[in-house]
């Protein structure tokens, strides 16, 4: 493919994808609780630990918040699978999106700005692994924007795959703990795990630095 007509092909691929995610999100009725996703993968025998994965690393064409497909995950295969699997899809999402990013054009676009903010691009390629880590371990990161910030900068694949396996673990294990007690919703296990759900969102953001690279990453001088 002509390096002019890439971009028109992958936004061709980005479109059949989220009308696929679309289809499949009306045909399997899929809502935005765990419940409803529990139901449909369920169905669907020894496929459904594959489909699971596959639907996490294509949330963002089904346009289903990453919390209710890892809460699936847990309600679906207890904790520690639902944690190995959310983990995964996580990872082969953020693939996807780093690759159609650069298909967009995203060596450009690097490129450009290595050539005017040199420091800033180096700033970028050694920080950014961490603020991946960071964004998405943090429950309410914002996966899906960093995962095409990362594809449009110049941080390398093989980082951005071993920074979102280690805060996607993290991220996944908290909301597998906490589905997997939503068949015994108002147990004292429940309680438990809706707490430390919580405590992951709240807790970190006592840390001010955290609090600016979650939220102004632009803040960071790259001097």
């Amino acid at each position: 493919m002509k390096p002019s007509a890439r971009p028109i092909g992958v936004l061709v691929v980005a479109a059949g994808l989220l009308l696929a995610g679309q289809w499949l999100r009306a045909r399997a009725g899929l809502e935005l609780d765990a419940d409803s996703i529990r139901l449909w993968v369920e169905g669907q025998g020894w496929l459904a630990p594959i489909l699971f994965v596959l639907m996490i690393a294509g949330r963002q064409f089904i346009l289903i918040p990453s919390g209710f497909l890892l809460a699936a995950g847990g309600l679906l295969f207890g904790i520690f699978v639902g944690t190995l699997l959310g983990t995964i899809g996580l990872v082969l999402s953020a693939v996807l999106t780093f690759v159609l990013a650069r298909g967009l054009g995203g060596d450009r676009v690097r490129n450009r700005i290595a050539g005017r903010f040199p420091t800033f691009d180096r700033y970028v390629e050694s920080a950014g692994p961490l603020l991946v880590f960071l964004s998405i371990a943090y429950p309410a990161g914002p996966m899906t924007a960093i995962f095409w910030a990362a594809g449009f900068s110049s941080v390398r694949l093989a980082a951005l795959m071993v920074a979102v396996a280690g805060g996607g673990f993290v991220r996944a294990g908290a909301y597998s703990f906490f589905g997997a007690t939503l068949t015994d919703v108002g147990s004292p296990l429940f309680w438990a795990a809706a707490a430390f759900l919580l405590l992951t969102f709240v807790v970190p953001l006592a840390h001010p630095g955290l609090r600016r690279r979650l939220f102004r990453p632009d803040a960071a001088p790259p001097s």
